[in-house]
């Protein structure tokens, strides 16, 4: 690894994402969680394949009965970007709603709206939805009249990515004009259907045909495209210059000059590439470049084929032109460096030999890559660094911080960061779900393991939990010739862990070896209980026994030897099991032990509260008065601890101990205006850029060279 210092020192302070996406919805629109939800898996990462490459664009989702005044704005306001994306699905309650009909007419009449600082895009589930508001009526909506209900996900979401697409490939005019909307009056994208004519005609045909009738995405077809007496050659690569390559793959595509020409071509210029595979028997040779895009299936039973493949294609033109404007953005702030060469998809041998060489001669030299996160996994790392030993290779978020070489194992090796990382009361009303949280524990734990890390956690052993996705995300980042044993370390207290008897455990450590390694901690030592027998917490004493057992277990990660750092996001303020909230607790101890602490703020909850009150404020949550009324069981564990516990239940004591340490007790790296970043933001990449940011500069341990 070697460390890359970022000449400009740039701050965060002022910046924001290219584009978010904000979805409304009435309350008792049934349909408004899963609409919302799939939006979010295509538009921002898929958080049930761990190892997918998402497109990255933050989606926000708000949903009220009757909102008041300012508040659809306010909401909205919080995580605002170039342009601000409003999406409202118009049911028949919002439009029955006139408090929603003046919410969703402020956004008309909004600062900025004028100048394009907001792309309105209301959502029509029938003709009624036009009545929401006369003002709201006059423009063009989303149309997903007639649509099934089980296909509305799938076509809000491809209508969603054709406007946003528009709006990201649009480099003629930056500024828009006055009184016009971002997105509004832009070219269409245009698909070159590459193909064998011998045997992906008719695929092509039923292709272009769909578009005519179903889509404003343009398709270029060489029978039609090029004039008579043009240079075939050059209106080719003209045409695939221009366009995203949707390529039929059939039987005979790899034997056909001009199909692997133009894929090369594509790939000479970063073209957006979706192989629509339509082998029907066997074909003689695969061609090579075919790889390092997404493929699917042509389905003949399918009657959707046609949808599925050019949805498909448009997603990857904007993830494409997202990426582009995504990194010139962080490039012109002075956050990533200006040398960097761009890349639309991960690195491969044939995109990487075509870049320029920057170095004493174009032999020796090397090229530092930027592509889209998430991190390669370290086989494919390997393959480049065999052919160019000094590639530097990186990721938007990793950018400023380190950069792949084949030198080194990760700069995170033989260090382990604790992430503490759980539910929030306030995700709601900041536009969240547990979808973005779960989206914050992924993303954290694969730039730890991509860096060499170890992540601690206190188990979730649930099926389907964060551990299964933990041991996908640690298979694809073992650091060949390191030890890759034990980069998952998973803690669970006593009395929990004896929910499961000592072969339930033997087959969990056989399971997950050699990733994961559990530690079940012990009964704390001077209570007189049974030590082998599980029990719930449904008394003060049964609920005093588990705090202890959760306190120690939080003792213990921390006293590790190569803790050096925890995360903290969200957390419970109330309804939790132990002495304190869970994450506060987990401060505590990281703060007092001296370790890093990062506290990201932008998800509410505990973290917030702890970042109140390192501030010199008395937050409500953190006082022994809030905790009592909100769960009068607690209220007798504060008494049962002032009367047998080691030392008392004490929030004054807690919020004076943060006071005194402040925001310089977190001893985390980071400048006081990174840490008020960190604070507030809501954005995911940034909140791990920043985390990284802070871990690059804490002293390195273990063999990381």
């Amino acid at each position: 690894m070697t460390e890359v210092v970022n000449p400009s020192a740039a701050s965060l302070e002022t910046w924001r994402p290219v584009v978010a996406c904000h979805i409304l919805w009435h309350e008792d629109f049934k349909e408004g969680d899963g609409i919302s939800s799939f939006v979010y898996t295509k538009l921002c990462r898929d958080i049930e394949s761990p190892n997918s490459r998402g497109i990255g664009i933050p989606v926000f989702f708000h949903t009220w009965g009757a909102p008041t005044p300012g508040t659809l704005l306010q909401a909205i306001g919080r995580a605002q970007a170039d342009v601000t994306v409003v999406v409202p699905l118009v049911d028949d309650q919002m439009t029955g709603s006139d408090e929603w009909a003046k919410e969703l007419e402020s956004i008309l009449v909004a600062p900025g709206f004028a100048t394009g600082d907001y792309l309105f895009l209301p959502v029509a589930f029938s003709n009624d939805s036009y009545n929401v508001s006369e003002k709201i009526g006059e423009l063009n909506f989303l149309r997903l009249i007639g649509e099934l209900p089980e296909d509305r996900s799938q076509r809000l979401t491809a209508l969603l990515t054709h406007e946003l697409c528009r709006l990201m490939i649009d480099d003629s005019n930056p500024a828009p004009r006055a009184g016009v909307q971002a997105g509004e009056g832009k070219a269409p994208v245009q698909l070159f259907l590459s193909h064998a004519k011998a045997d992906g005609l008719g695929i092509v045909s039923e292709l272009l045909d769909y578009l005519v009738k179903n889509s404003p995405v343009e398709g270029w077809f060489d029978n039609t495209a090029i004039a008579a007496g043009s240079s075939f050659q050059m209106q080719i690569e003209a045409g695939v210059k221009r366009s995203a390559l949707l390529i039929v793959h059939s039987d005979l595509y790899a034997s056909r000059e001009w199909c692997r020409r133009e894929v090369l071509l594509a790939k000479k210029y970063q073209c957006p590439i979706l192989v629509v595979l339509a082998v029907d028997k066997e074909e003689d040779r695969s061609f090579p470049y075919l790889g390092n895009v997404p493929t699917i299936r042509w389905d003949p039973a399918n009657p959707r084929r046609c949808r599925h493949a050019i949805n498909r294609a448009l997603r990857e033109v904007l993830r494409s032109a997202y990426f582009q404007r995504h990194v010139h953005k962080l490039q012109m702030a002075g956050i990533v460096p200006s040398e960097y060469q761009v890349l639309t998809r991960p690195p491969e041998i044939l995109t990487y030999a075509n870049l320029p060489r920057v170095g004493p001669t174009a032999d020796a030299g090397w090229t530092p890559v930027i592509y889209p996160d998430p991190p390669l996994g370290d086989e494919e790392v390997e393959v480049l660094h065999a052919m160019w030993p000094d590639a530097q290779l990186t990721t938007p978020i990793s950018s400023a911080h380190w950069v792949k070489t084949k030198s080194a194992a990760g700069p995170l090796t033989g260090t382990t960061v604790a992430v503490s990382i759980s539910s929030s009361p306030d995700l709601a009303s900041l536009g969240m779900g547990e979808q973005h949280l779960h989206d914050a524990i992924q993303e954290f734990a694969r730039h730890i393991l991509a860096n060499g890390g170890i992540v601690a956690y206190g188990g979730d052993l649930r099926k389907g939990g964060f551990t299964q996705n933990l041991l996908d995300l640690v298979q694809t980042y073992r650091l060949a010739g390191h030890d890759s044993w034990n980069r998952i370390r998973s803690y669970v207290s006593w009395p929990i862990h004896l929910e499961k008897d000592s072969a339930e455990w033997a087959k969990l450590k056989a399971q997950y070896k050699p990733d994961a390694i559990f530690t079940r901690t012990e009964k704390p030592a001077d209570l007189k209980m049974d030590s082998s027998t599980y029990f719930k917490p449904d008394t003060v004493e049964a609920r005093y026994a588990w705090a202890r057992g959760l306190t120690l277990m939080r003792e213990q990660m921390d006293e590790a030897p190569d803790l050096r750092a925890r995360v903290i996001i969200g957390g419970r303020v109330q309804g939790f099991i132990g002495r304190y909230p869970g994450v506060l607790e987990e401060a505590l101890i990281t703060m007092q032990h001296g370790e890093a602490l990062y506290l990201c703020g932008g998800f509410g909850g505990a973290a917030s509260e702890i970042i109140r009150a390192l501030k010199g404020e008395s937050p409500p949550a953190l006082s022994s008065s809030f905790q009592e009324e909100a769960d009068p069981s607690y209220a007798e564990l504060i008494d049962y601890y002032r009367r047998n516990g080691p030392e008392p239940i004490d929030y004054a004591q807690v919020c004076d101990f943060l006071s005194k340490k402040g925001v310089a007790g977190l001893n985390n790296g980071l400048s006081d205006s990174d840490n008020e970043v960190l604070f507030t933001t809501p954005y995911i990449t940034e909140i791990i850029y920043i985390v990284l940011k802070g871990l690059a500069k804490l002293p390195r341990t273990g063999s990381s060279g």
